[in-house]
This record gives C-alpha cells, sequence and structure tokens, in this order.
C-alpha cells in the first residue's frame, strides 16, 4: 500500500475514491518493501549533512503511520485522503532535489505545478455527480467490491430507468465478495442486490417469479 502511495504522488494519473476490498492484494509488494528500505537508508546518510531531507522523510512515514494499519487497524486499507499530510514530505523532498540544480529550478517546479493543475482539472470532472465518480472509480479499481456496488446504487433512476446496467454492477460487487467467509460478508451489498431484484421483478409486465426467487 506505502508503495502504491508512493507512485500516486510520482504519478497521479490514475485516482480512485475507494480501494476497498478487493482491489489490493495481499502477496507482492517486494518492490515497494525496497523503495521503504532505501527512504530509512537514505535519511539515516543525511542525517548529518542534509538535515532537511532526513526531516522530510522522517515526517512521510510518521505522518503515514497512524492510518496505515500496521500497529493500528482503521477499517480501511487505502485512501487518497491520508495522503495529504504525508505528501508535505514528499514535497519537501522534491524542493530538495530541484534545489540542487538553482537554474533549473524555477522551470522544474513550473513544469509540475502545471502538470499537476492540468491533472486537478480533469480529476473535478470525475467529481461531477455520484454515477461520474463512482463510475470513473470502478474504472480505477474493477476489483473493489464497494466501487461496484456505489456505482449500481448511482447508476439506478427512481423509475427503474438503467435498471439493467445496476443489476449487472450489483452481480459483479457480489462476485467479488463470493468466496469470503460468512462473517466477513458485508450485509449492505446483498441488501441493495435483493432491493434491485425485486425493482426489476415489479418493473416487468409478467410479474417475473424468477427475480423474486433470487
Amino acid at each position: 500500500v506505502i508503495g502504491k502511495y508512493l507512485w500516486l504522488l510520482v504519478w497521479p494519473r490514475d485516482l480512485s475514491c475507494d480501494y476497498s476490498y478487493n482491489q489490493i492484494p495481499v502477496a507482492g509488494g517486494f518492490a515497494a518493501l525496497a523503495v521503504c528500505a532505501a527512504a530509512a537508508a537514505a535519511a539515516i546518510l543525511c542525517y548529518r549533512r542534509h538535515k532537511a531531507v532526513c526531516f522530510f522523510i522522517a515526517f512521510f512515514f510518521a505522518a503515514l503511520a497512524p492510518a496505515s494499519n500496521l500497529a493500528i487497524l482503521i477499517g480501511s486499507i487505502m485512501a487518497e485522503r491520508f495522503l495529504y499530510l504525508p505528501s508535505v514530505g514528499f514535497a519537501g523532498c522534491l524542493v530538495w532535489a530541484i534545489y540542487r540544480r538553482p537554474r533549473m529550478a524555477p522551470a522544474a517546479l513550473g513544469l509540475v505545478c502545471a502538470a499537476l493543475a492540468i491533472r486537478t482539472y480533469a480529476r473535478n470532472i470525475d467529481w461531477l455527480d455520484d454515477q461520474s465518480l463512482w463510475a470513473s472509480a470502478a474504472k480505477v479499481c474493477p476489483a473493489s467490491y464497494k466501487t461496484r456496488l456505489h456505482l449500481a446504487t448511482a447508476l439506478v433512476g427512481p423509475k427503474g430507468e438503467r435498471i439493467d446496467r445496476a443489476i449487472g454492477e450489483a452481480d459483479r460487487s457480489l462476485a467479488i465478495l463470493d468466496g469470503l467467509p460468512d462473517d466477513r460478508y458485508v450485509p449492505q451489498a446483498y441488501a441493495v442486490a435483493g432491493f434491485m431484484y425485486i425493482m426489476q421483478g415489479d418493473l416487468l409486465a409478467a410479474k417475473n417469479k424468477q427475480w423474486y426467487q433470487k
């Protein structure tokens, strides 16, 4: 997860408001572990000669620690909002690195700011409404049960518009949860799917019992 955070800070192309089960794989992450170890080593090496670098690296990990699930489980494995404070440490290291070449600093920082401004503008389009937000999240995090579930809720209209698409997303959410122990199931996912099955049965002219049974 920390590796994914660092990559988002370097290349924030794909953003999502949710990273629920089963978007983050349990296994793997060896490259990220190596990067974290290298960062810790850099902080130690810079302690005397470049105290600012040491401070900013330590600040990043200290600010991220309460939401890292390493000591305390907080109920959310990953969320971009958890990066708000740690990003200050990352930005400090970035500025230090850029100003090692003072002549290039203004152009480099200007380019970074322009790129981030463009990304921010494009990201705002995703937040126009619930449907656009969860459609974007489902595209970036297709294996998250929650992005599929909320997209299903956002798709269905008050009179059953787009109910077929909504049911498809609800079914994908249930498929992601399938196989978990009973005590790990998410009741909300089944409640939403059941409501949509009933709605589909009510909408059909013949009152198709198949949907009620489902």
